[in-house]
């Protein structure tokens, strides 16, 4: 699964927000 997709559905962004905050370095995966 896309995490744009995962984000945007478990939370109330739109996938472009998604991708703003994936491309900011707010997400973190594993860590």
């Amino acid at each position: 699964m896309r995490l744009d997709k995962f984000i945007c559905k478990s939370t109330e962004l739109t996938r472009t927000e998604a991708k703003k905050v994936l491309k900011s370095g707010e997400v973190r995966v594993n860590g």
